[in-house]
């Protein structure tokens, strides 16, 4: 018989724990795609993994809570903000010499926010509204 979904975490309610404060989140995977094995902690910021993977349950039609995070498919222009926001960090953080290896802000964008990296199919998180 043929698998129904290309994902065994398609449409799935996950739980995640963060290794810092021991929050734990519960994500809802909206599509038949990837979820990462770690995540930010909604609380800290800190990595936050995938737990109790055999408790995944598949809900096709599960309505999140406002204020809850799902992951959604990532978006072209999504990807782009995302890489911006990686310069604007790297560059007020001068993480690996960044400020000296691209002398300016504007050349460290042009060189670091493309497409290239993106893949359709991507995992993105989202607020409920």
């Amino acid at each position: 018989m043929p698998q129904k979904y290309q994902h065994v975490e398609a449409f799935c309610i996950m739980k995640y724990q963060c290794e810092k404060c021991e929050h734990i989140e519960v994500l809802w995977n909206s599509r038949d795609g990837v979820t990462p094995f770690v995540i930010g902690c909604v609380e800290c910021g800190k990595p936050a993994r995938h737990i109790e993977w055999r408790s995944d349950r598949r809900v096709l039609d599960y309505v999140p809570p406002k204020g809850s995070r799902i992951f959604v498919t990532m978006t072209e222009e999504e990807y782009l903000k995302s890489q911006i926001k990686q310069v604007e960090h790297f560059w007020k953080n001068d993480v690996h010499d960044f400020r000296s290896i691209y002398k300016t802000k504007s050349k460290a964008t042009k060189a670091f926010v493309t497409l290239e990296g993106f893949t359709e199919g991507m995992p993105n998180i989202k607020i409920v509204e």
